[in-house]
């Protein structure tokens, strides 16, 4: 990452998603895991094609 991450900000690494809520003197106090869905290889356009 390179620098301390304001509040506000986020990252995903292996399908989570971190979003900090609280930083203090220079370190990450608080923040929030989500779970991120794995992007589909299928296109939603791929119904629209013809056989």
């Amino acid at each position: 990452m390179g620098h301390v991450p304001r509040r506000g900000e986020f990252f995903e690494i292996n399908g989570l998603r971190f979003q900090v809520l609280l930083t203090k003197a220079g370190a990450v106090k608080w923040f929030k895991v989500f779970a991120v869905q794995a992007k589909s290889s299928n296109s939603s356009n791929q119904n629209d094609k013809a056989p």
